[in-house]
C-alpha cells in the first residue's frame, strides 16, 4: 500500500495578508512482511497461487486447475470459517499432501468406483454418500462430481466441518497430528511430519511469526 499524500489546506486570509495552514502530517506505518513476500493476512483474505507457492513449492500441482479452483476453493473456506492462519494453514497443508490443490485429480493407480478424488480426496462409499446427501447430490450415483469444480471444494468443506467436525479446534490448538487422524491416510510418522512441516510454513506466511514450539506433528 502506497503513503497517503499529504495536502495543505485551504489558504487563509486575513488583513490582506495570505498565509498557509499546512495540514498535519500523515503518520504511516510500513505493512509487516511474510515469508514469500507481500504482507500478512488479514482474517477472510483470500489465499493466492502465489500463497500456495511461496509456501509449498513443488507440492503444488503445474495443473491450471489450481488457480482456476481458488475462487470456489476460498469461498468455501470462507463459510467454513478457515480464515485464520492457524486453521489456513492446516487445511492448506492437509490438500498439498492430499491433492496438490488440483480440484479434480483422482488416485493414482486405482479403478475402485469410489477411488479417492477431489481436493480432499473422499474415498469409500460411505463418505460419498454421506457428503452427497449433505450437499443434495447424488454422488454415489454420479462419483466423478467428487473431482469436479462445483463439488470438490464443498465436498472437501463438508469433510473437514461435518464428518469431522472439531478440525477447526484441532487448528486452533495447533494440532496437526490431530488433523492427520482425521484424514485418515495410512499410518506414516514421515508422513505426519511433511505435513506439520507444511503446517508450519503456511503459518509463518500468513501469521509473520513462526509456529509455536508445542506444535503437534504426530498421531496419537
Amino acid at each position: 500500500m502506497e503513503p497517503t499524500p499529504t495536502t495543505s489546506a485551504t489558504p487563509v486570509v486575513r488583513a490582506a495578508t495570505v498565509t498557509t495552514t499546512a495540514a498535519p502530517a500523515v503518520v504511516t506505518t510500513a505493512p509487516q512482511s511474510r515469508t514469500g513476500g507481500g504482507v500478512i493476512h488479514a482474517p477472510g483474505d483470500d489465499v493466492t497461487l502465489a500463497d500456495l507457492k511461496a509456501i509449498f513449492g513443488s507440492k503444488v500441482s503445474t495443473s491450471p486447475r489450481v488457480a482456476e479452483g481458488l475462487p470456489s476453493l476460498n469461498r468455501a473456506m470462507r463459510q467454513a470459517g478457515i480464515t485464520t492462519p492457524e486453521r489456513k494453514a492446516a487445511f492448506l497443508s492437509t490438500l498439498a499432501y492430499e491433492s496438490t490443490f488440483d480440484y479434480a485429480l483422482q488416485e493414482a493407480g486405482q479403478t475402485a468406483t469410489y477411488r479417492g478424488r477431489g481436493y480432499i480426496q473422499l474415498t469409500g462409499d460411505f463418505n460419498y454418500g454421506p457428503a452427497g446427501s449433505y450437499l443434495g447430490i447424488n454422488l454415489l450415483g454420479n462419483p466423478n462430481l467428487a473431482a469436479s469444480l462445483d463439488y470438490s471444494a464443498p465436498i472437501a468443506i463438508w469433510y473437514w466441518t461435518v464428518r469431522r467436525p472439531h478440525s477447526n479446534a484441532a487448528a486452533d490448538n495447533f494440532d496437526m497430528g490431530l488433523i492427520s487422524r482425521y484424514v485418515g491416510y495410512r499410518a506414516s510418522g514421515t508422513q505426519d511430519l511433511l505435513r506439520c512441516d507444511g503446517f508450519k510454513r503456511a503459518y509463518q506466511h500468513f501469521s509473520g511469526k513462526p509456529a509455536p514450539a508445542n506444535t503437534k506433528c504426530y498421531r496419537y
